[in-house]
C-alpha cells in the first residue's frame, strides 16, 4: 500500500456490566490534519474492517485522496475484537448445523428438519453466547462508533457505511444527530427492510434482476458471450440458463481429483450460493461467471467444480456463513413482530414451510432459514427509533446517498429529499459504487467530505 503504516489501536468499549474491545485500524492520509478521519463499515455484519483495509485499503486512497485519514473496525465479538461471537464452540457442530444447505427442501420431511435446525442454533446461541449475545447488534455497533469518534478526538463523526454500512450510518445519524459530520450511505440497505426483516423476501427480487442485467450484457456482446448456441433474444438465454440451474440435482465429477481434497460433486446451492450470487455485485467478475455457467450447460463441470465444488467448505466462504452474521439478524429482526406466539407452534410452522417454500427461490430460501431462527430467538432489548421514516432530529450535516442506477438501486429507496441530503446515483449496475471504479464517483466523495457540494449529483457515469 502507499500509504504509511497501520498503526492498529484497541479500544475497550463498556455496555452495562460487560467489557467489548474493539479492534480499531487507521491507515494514515500525507496531508490530512488532526481530526481529519473517516471511519469505513465494509458491508456485511460479518465482515471485517480490519481484513478490509489490509485488502482494499490502497483502492480507497485513491478514492478518497490524502487529505484523510482512513479508519475502520471490527465490530463487537467479530475477528480481533473480543469477546468473539461463537454460538458454535467447535467448528464440526457449525458444520452440522449447515448441512442442510447442501439440500434441496422438496418434502414437508425436509422442510421439518430445517425448523428444527432452527431451532437447534438459536438454542446453541443461548447456551454459549449468555447476556454477551443481546448485545450483538446494530443499535450497539453505532454507539461503538460514538465510542469511536471520541477516542479519536473529533467533535463529529464523518462515515462510509457500504451495503449494510449504511444502516449502521442510519442509526448513527438516528441516535447521534448532533454528532453527524460528513456521512456517506453508499448501496444502503433500507432501515425498515433490515430490521423488519423484509430484506429476505426482496433479496430474491434483486438477485433476480441482476441475473436479467448479466444475461443482456452477455447477449449484447455476442461477439464474447460463451453462451452456446446463442439464442436470438436475451429473454430465451436468460430463461434456458434459469431453467438449467434450478434442475442442477448433483453433478458428479469423477474426472476432477487434483488431490485427495480436490475432488466430488457440485449442485444447485453451489452454483447459486458460491457462483451466482457473489458474482452478481461485481461486474468485474461477470466474465468468469459467464465462462463457467456456459461450461455447465455444456456438460463440462470442472471449471465450475474447481470454483465452487463442495470441497470448499460450507457453503462458501463469506460473512453470511459464520454466527456473527447471524447472531446480528436475530437481535435486530427480534424486536418486530416475529416474536408472537403464532409463529411458535410446530405444526403451523411445519405447514407454512411446506406450503409456501418448497419450490422458492434459492436466495429467498436461504434467508428463510434465518427467518426461521428469528422466530425462535428471545431478545428483551428494544429498538424504538428504527421503525419511523422520519427521525425526530435531523442530523447537523448533510448526508450523501450513493446508489448504482441498476439493475437493483442500493440506497436510491433510502434517499429522501428534505433539504439536508444529495443523492448520487452510478449508472451502472453492480453492488455499492466500489464495485465498478468511477472517476465521478471518486470526484463527488471528495467533494463531499471536503464540505463542498458534489458538482455532479443526480445520474452520472
Amino acid at each position: 500500500m502507499r500509504r504509511g503504516g497501520r498503526p492498529l489501536t484497541r479500544v475497550r468499549i463498556h455496555r452495562d456490566k460487560f467489557g467489548f474491545d474493539i479492534s480499531v485500524i487507521r491507515l494514515r492520509g500525507r496531508h490530512a490534519g488532526h481530526g481529519r478521519n473517516l471511519l469505513i463499515h465494509p458491508g456485511n455484519p460479518g465482515d471485517s474492517g480490519m481484513g478490509f483495509m489490509y485488502k482494499h485499503g490502497g483502492h480507497l486512497s485513491t478514492i478518497i485522496g490524502e487529505g484523510h485519514h482512513i479508519v475502520s473496525f471490527d465490530t463487537r465479538g467479530l475477528n480481533s475484537s473480543w469477546p468473539q461471537v461463537k454460538c458454535f464452540q467447535e467448528d464440526k457442530g457449525r458444520k452440522k448445523s449447515l448441512d442442510l444447505w447442501y439440500k434441496y427442501i422438496k418434502s414437508k420431511e425436509d422442510a421439518r428438519v430445517l425448523w428444527q435446525k432452527a431451532r437447534r442454533f438459536v438454542k446453541a446461541c443461548e447456551t454459549n453466547m449468555g447476556q454477551h449475545g443481546k448485545y450483538t447488534n446494530s443499535l450497539q455497533i453505532a454507539a461503538d462508533m460514538e465510542a469511536i469518534r471520541k477516542g479519536l478526538g473529533q467533535d463529529t463523526l464523518n462515515f462510509w457505511g457500504l451495503s449494510y454500512g449504511g444502516v449502521l450510518g442510519h442509526t448513527y445519524s438516528v441516535l447521534f444527530p448532533d454528532r453527524v459530520g460528513r456521512v456517506i450511505l453508499d448501496g444502503s440497505l433500507h432501515p425498515k427492510e433490515w430490521f423488519g426483516f423484509s430484506a429476505f423476501g426482496e433479496l430474491g427480487y434483486r438477485v433476480t434482476k441482476c441475473f436479467e442485467s448479466f444475461i443482456h450484457r452477455c447477449h449484447s456482446n455476442r461477439a464474447r458471450c460463451p453462451f452456446e448456441p446463442l439464442p436470438d433474444d436475451d429473454k430465451a438465454l436468460r430463461a434456458e440458463a434459469l431453467s438449467f440451474v434450478e434442475k442442477i440435482k448433483t453433478l458428479k465429477t469423477p474426472t476432477v481429483r487434483l488431490n485427495s481434497t480436490h475432488h466430488g460433486l457440485i449442485g444447485r446451492l453451489d452454483v447459486w450460493t458460491k457462483g451466482i450470487i457473489p458474482a452478481l455485485g461485481s461486474p468485474l467478475k461477470w466474465h468468469d461467471l459467464a465462462n463457467r455457467l456456459a461450461s455447465l450447460m455444456r456438460g463440462d463441470p470442472e471449471e465450475a467444480f474447481l470454483a465452487y465444488g463442495t470441497y470448499h467448505e460450507p457453503p462458501f466462504n463469506g460473512p453470511e456463513m459464520n454466527d456473527y452474521y447471524d447472531l446480528v439478524v436475530l437481535n435486530d429482526a427480534a424486536d418486530g413482530e416475529w416474536n408472537s406466539e403464532e409463529w411458535n407452534d410446530d405444526y403451523r410452522m411445519s405447514n407454512i414451510i411446506t406450503s409456501s417454500f418448497l419450490d422458492f427461490h434459492p436466495t429467498a430460501l436461504i434467508e428463510f432459514e434465518r427467518f426461521l431462527q428469528v422466530t425462535r430467538w428471545r431478545n428483551t432489548l428494544t429498538n424504538p427509533v428504527m421503525w419511523e421514516d422520519q427521525p425526530e432530529e435531523k442530523p447537523g450535516n448533510p448526508i450523501l446517498f450513493i446508489s448504482t442506477g441498476e439493475p437493483c438501486v442500493g440506497g436510491d429507496p433510502v434517499f429522501r429529499r428534505d433539504g439536508n441530503e444529495w443523492l448520487a446515483i452510478q449508472d451502472r449496475a453492480g453492488h455499492t459504487s466500489i464495485s465498478m471504479p468511477s472517476k465521478c464517483v471518486a470526484l463527488a466523495i471528495r467533494e463531499f467530505l471536503d464540505g463542498r457540494p458534489p458538482t455532479s449529483q443526480g445520474a452520472f457515469e
